[in-house]
């Protein structure tokens, strides 16, 4: 034993009782406190419930994982867990390949990509559009949904897991926060390496593969950060400091060239190049369903909380995709129909899809596959 230890050892050992009585007192004190954040998040204001019970993050018992060689957070195979968000409880269970689908599939007829709305955020996979869509078709239906997913992810997911799956039918599901989501995914530099690439041109990287940094206390961290009390320190040293917290997608809200010059985008200049990213990426995926046959179609999901936006976002795709032979479908007539009529097609206080909003989905999307 060093000098020093016998010190420290001859200046604690009088008071051994004192700190042992701290030690206990404190664990009495602190794991009430945990179980309470732990199995009430409901009871605590929403940002701050959110944040200690969500599973959306790549700690110890989250259900994220990175992958550097695509860019982008993958979730983790054959694991499942409750999930939590805005009052909304539901089981996570993924399949083999990482996705939210009831069993592991090597094909599927039809393969769904989009961000949460597609994935079933608050509701029970029994809910979901692929759950609906595969009861009407009596088809299989894969769901390759990620939440706070963009069109890169998606042409990504579809390079590495769709393909593999020969599938007859691709939908791409557009949500007004894609295009923002996706400046938060690439940086301009990326972002113009990708439309430098031609359409017919799935091989060439247009961002380089980096590991997310670490250090030899990651594996400590993501211990210690599964207990709710240092989750509900570090979110209320977050919030004091910038007096809020991002919920799971910030909602946010293009064809012939004149969009460009709008005030919309022009002020926006992340935005411009995000958009431009976002239709050289829908023609990418058209090549892809040329080379491999499929039918691909482009979705556009109307909520009708963000009017403008969305009739902007609309207007555009509807025109690229006439122009670029791209099959494009709204959600808008069916949608706003049923939304007169006091359908609840979206969570209260949340924002995705209901299960009567991914019923009435699917069902629309079924009347598409009819007429082809």
């Amino acid at each position: 034993m060093s000098r020093f230890e016998n010190r420290l050892f001859t200046l604690l050992r009088p008071h051994r009782g004192n700190i042992a009585l701290s030690i206990i007192a404190s664990f009495c004190f602190l794991l009430p406190v945990e179980l309470y954040l732990r199995y009430f998040p409901q009871t605590l204001p929403q940002p701050l419930g959110n944040y200690l019970a969500t599973g959306y993050h790549d700690d110890l018992t989250g259900i994220y994982r990175y992958n550097p060689g695509m860019k982008m957070y993958l979730m983790r195979p054959n694991y499942e867990r409750e999930m939590y968000f805005n009052g909304y409880r539901w089981h996570h269970k993924t399949d083999a390949m990482g996705f939210r689908n009831p069993v592991t599939r090597s094909s599927a007829d039809i393969v769904l990509l989009g961000d949460s709305m597609v994935y079933g955020h608050g509701i029970e996979e029994t809910s979901t559009i692929r759950h609906f869509l595969e009861e009407m078709t009596q088809k299989p239906v894969a769901n390759l949904g990620i939440q706070q997913n963009s069109i890169h992810q998606e042409y990504q997911v579809l390079k590495h897991f769709g393909l593999k799956l020969q599938p007859k039918y691709v939908f791409v599901f557009f949500l007004q926060n894609d295009i923002i989501d996706l400046t938060m995914s690439l940086s301009d530099e990326e972002m113009k390496n990708f439309l430098a690439i031609p359409v017919s041109d799935h091989h060439t990287p247009y961002f380089e593969a980096k590991p997310l940094l670490t250090n030899w206390l990651r594996p400590i961290n993501r211990y210690l950060r599964e207990l709710y009390v240092i989750k509900a320190y570090i979110f209320l040293k977050k919030y004091l400091r910038t007096g809020q917290y991002a919920n799971a997608e910030k909602l946010i809200g293009d064809y012939d060239d004149s969009w460009q010059v709008l005030p919309f985008f022009q002020e926006q200049p992340r935005l411009l190049l995000a958009m431009k990213f976002h239709l050289h990426a829908l023609r990418k995926i058209q090549d892809l369903a040329d080379t491999h046959h499929f039918k691909f179609v482009n979705i556009f999901v109307y909520t009708g909380f963000f009017k403008n936006e969305e009739n902007l976002y609309e207007q555009i795709f509807l025109s690229f995709c006439h122009k670029h032979d791209i099959a494009f479908l709204s959600l808008r007539n069916e949608f706003r129909t049923a939304l007169e009529d006091d359908q609840e097609l979206f969570l209260k206080g949340d924002g995705h899809f209901s299960e009567q909003g991914a019923r009435l989905t699917a069902k629309i999307i079924v009347s598409l596959i009819d007429k082809m």
